[in-house]
This record gives structure tokens, sequence and C-alpha cells, in this order.
């Protein structure tokens, strides 16, 4: 019997936590873990060095391209957070059905890919990429440059209203249009991926809109959802840097605006967290109220 994907998955997992049991090691299984957008599905202390464990595989209705940027996002996040000499390996279930491109970029950022399920605890084990050490370290000084003090009171503005996105589209332009601001609809930015990449191609970030020099995107969502919100960070993150001559260097900086519509709220025990990875990486978050208020919204874009 051939069984469902997420079966796959979790027979995949319970199969690795009896094997990573055998690590005279402290484990952590799927933890929640403070400015993280997801629980890791293993933690390990391997001689007093954090080794995080992500096992993947495609589900149902995911495309492999945004998959591989989610990956991307969660050891953006895990570098950022733990450390450059922190270790993140993932393990891919199904690889075949992967694209060439994708495993490529997936070798380049993270510090160990495993191809089949894990036979012997010290698979896991990997040394972290020195070469990416740049990258982190530009990408955690930009957060900290972002920093803003954030209080709970500032996410009750964000609600969801029954408007569809392509109507708030539609008025954003047509005010953008009257602003003089010279809007560019579906605007493509170059992003840091083709740098990593062997056979020359042009990959790039489709944003709403370029208009006064910012780049602007709108989102419609009733409740902030996990892929959402790493679709939106690993965005922001790719189109800031470039690489020549095996050297990372910021691109000039750009300002990014997003107005939201809808609940922006994290858990419970710290509900500004997603507002505030949000603009850490980059973005300038508003609700859509801003939008029937002329004066503000010419004031948010000049």
């Amino acid at each position: 019997m051939v069984l469902p994907k997420h079966y796959e998955g979790i027979t995949e997992m319970l199969r690795a936590k009896e094997i990573l049991k055998s690590i005279d090691a402290p484990i952590l299984v799927q933890p929640s873990t403070p400015e993280l957008s997801f629980r890791p599905d293993f933690i390990v202390n391997l001689e007093n060095r954090l080794t995080f464990v992500e096992i993947s595989y495609l589900k149902d209705k995911e495309t492999v391209d945004w998959k591989t940027l989610r990956l991307i996002e969660k050891l953006f996040e895990v570098k950022l957070f733990f450390g450059n000499k922190s270790v993140f390996t993932l393990v891919l279930l199904d690889c075949k059905k992967w694209k060439n491109y994708c495993l490529e970029l997936l070798e380049s950022f993270f510090d160990r890919v495993i191809y089949t399920p894990i036979q012997k605890a010290t698979e896991i084990y990997a040394e972290p990429k020195i070469n990416n050490f740049q990258l982190w370290d530009l990408e955690r000084k930009f957060n900290n440059s972002r920093y803003k003090k954030l209080i709970e009171g500032e996410l009750e503005q964000f609600y969801f209203k029954e408007i569809s996105e392509k109507e708030i589209e539609a008025s954003l332009y047509r005010k953008l249009s009257k602003f003089d601001f010279h809007p560019i609809k579906n605007y493509s930015v170059r992003n840091l991926k083709n740098y990593y990449l062997k056979e020359e191609m042009d990959l790039r970030f489709f944003f709403d809109f370029f208009a006064n020099r910012k780049i602007i995107e709108v989102k419609t969502i009733r409740k902030m959802k996990m892929f959402i919100l790493q679709n939106l960070l690993i965005k922001s993150r790719l189109i800031r840097y470039r690489k020549e001559d095996d050297k990372v260097f910021q691109n000039p900086t750009v300002d990014m605006v997003l107005f939201i519509n809808g609940d922006i709220k994290g858990p419970e025990y710290d509900k500004t967290r997603y507002l505030r990875m949000l603009t850490n990486a980059g973005w300038d978050v508003f609700p859509i109220t801003v939008l029937s208020n002329a004066a503000k919204l010419k004031e948010v874009l000049e």
C-alpha cells in the first residue's frame, strides 16, 4: 500500500526520533522557539553546537519553488537567532520530485542536505558553512538596524474587511496615479538565488507595485498563516543582496511598504511576533485603513 505524503512524513519523523534518541546528547522534538516562524523537527546539542534537523517533502498542492524558498527562510531565521555556528541539516524524502536548481540552492545554503531517510544518528552532523557567514552577518546587522519598539495596541488596527485583494490593488493604483507617483504594476526584482547557481538564470520576485522609489505589496488574509509570513520574509531578504567574486554585498536600500487586510496577531505569549519579524526583515507594515485617508497614505509613501 502506498501511504499518502503526510503519512510518509509522520512515519519518517517517528523513525528519525527513535534513531536520534541513540545520540548521547540533549534533544528537543518540534519545540516552540522564540523568534522562529516554525517549529524545528529536531534540535540536538552536539558537542555544544546546536544542530537543527528538518525533515521535508512536498505536500499536496505545494510548489517546489516556493517550498524551496520557505526552507531557505527557515535557515535564515535559525542563523540570525542562534548564530552562524549553529548547524541546520535538511532531510529530503522525495528529492526526485524537486527541480535541479532548487536542489542546488538547498545544497548551497544549508549546512548539509541528506537525500535518504536517516539511517544513523551521526548522519545529521555537519560543520556550518563558513562561506555563508558573511550573508548571515549582513542580514543580522540589517535586522538590528530595523529595531522598533512595538506595542500590542498597534495590532488592533489590523483586522479583516470583506474586500478582495484585487479591489484593494485597483483602488491603490488609482491613488498612486493621482499622487503622480507613476506606479509600475507587477514590479520585478532580480534576487540572490541567481548567484548560487551554476546555470545562468534570471530569477526574480514580483511585487504588486513600484511607486515613488518604493516597493509596495498588498495582502488580504483573515489571519496570518505561516506560509504567507515566510513568503514575505524571504522575498524581502533575497532582493537585498548580490554576490561578486564570492563576496556578498548589500544592494542600495529600497523602502518596502506592506498593506495588510487582516489579523496579524502572533501567538498569545508574543502577539507582536509576526509584525516584529516583518518589520525587522525590511517591511514597513500598515493596515489597509490607511488607504482610505489620502493625506495619511501620501505621507506613508513620500
